[in-house]
């Protein structure tokens, strides 16, 4: 079937990727949207994406995954920045731009091990130091930590001892305000007339499908209150929960946790610290880290 601009499309999952491809697809020109989540509220509380904060980084362990990261970057914020989506670069200057500006901050991102890493943390960083280096679009922004007080000598508000600790600095990477980025996405997305439905009436229980020539096609979804909102074109974008929705991709989707801890700061201790870099210290040994 052929999709047109005033096709029916039903985007079941209203996070960073629901929100993103809603706004994107106006953007294209297409007037019939709607979105289908559980909570009952925009950011969902179920979102991953909806974070005080989260790291926008480009390099990873291989070459791999650097490109897939920077082309997929670049695909969901580049449409409203008008630039090419093959040029990496341009992710950042996406972000630059007035819709994404007020959330994003290019502080860069340090990622070190003490002189008593482990092996496994030591191989690890040097792979994501060989992708970012090897890499034309950020090697450049790659400045390598190889002594006892290189970290202070660039950061001043790093303090104390740093023995034997080495990595490096990406200029590159950054931080994002994540849960707020969806809150202006949100609202963009129905200034433009894109439908939420919240809460029981949002909750997709089920796509439903009808027999084709060629296997099946979606015809809709169904909530779980039983009732049936038919679409053109189903997309599902609700992270590892999708194989509930489509148990097809079951050993393709895993889902992953981190624990996170956040510090209140005092107002001074704000003031003293703004502008430092993303830290990422990889020191991991015997499944624990330093104390």
């Amino acid at each position: 079937m052929t999709i047109s601009k005033s096709s029916n499309i039903a985007i079941v999952g209203g996070g960073a990727f629901g929100l993103s491809t809603a706004f994107h697809l106006t953007e294209a020109g297409y007037t019939n949207i709607s979105i289908y989540e559980q909570d009952d509220q925009i950011p969902p509380r179920y979102s991953a994406a909806n974070d005080l904060n989260k790291i926008v980084r480009a390099e990873y362990e291989d070459l791999f995954w650097t490109e897939l990261t920077i082309v997929s970057v670049i695909y969901h914020f580049s449409y409203l920045a008008n630039v090419n989506p093959l040029i990496p670069q341009q992710a950042i200057s996406a972000w630059k731009t007035p819709f994404y500006a007020p959330f994003f901050h290019q502080t860069g991102f340090v990622h070190c091990i003490s002189g008593n890493a482990s092996e496994e943390a030591t191989a690890t960083l040097s792979r994501f130091r060989a992708a970012a280096d090897a890499h034309p679009q950020l090697k450049d922004h790659v400045l390598p930590f190889r002594e006892d007080g290189d970290i202070q000598k660039r950061f001043w508000q790093y303090t104390g001892s740093f023995p034997g600790w080495s990595g490096y600095f990406n200029s590159f990477d950054g931080y994002a305000h994540s849960g707020a980025a969806l809150t202006a996405a949100y609202r963009e997305a129905q200034a433009r007339g894109v439908r939420f439905f919240l809460g029981p009436q949002g909750a997709v229980s089920e796509i439903v499908y009808e027999k084709t020539p060629d296997g099946r096609r979606a015809t809709g979804i169904k909530t779980g209150s039983g009732r049936f909102h038919a679409a053109d074109l189903v997309i599902v974008a609700v992270g590892a929960a999708a194989t509930k929705l489509v148990p097809e991709i079951g050993t393709q989707v895993v889902a992953k946790s981190w624990s996170v801890a956040h510090v209140h700061l005092s107002d001074q201790e704000v003031s003293a610290l703004r502008g430092i870099p993303i830290t990422y210290a990889r020191d991991k040994k015997n499944g624990k880290y330093p104390s």
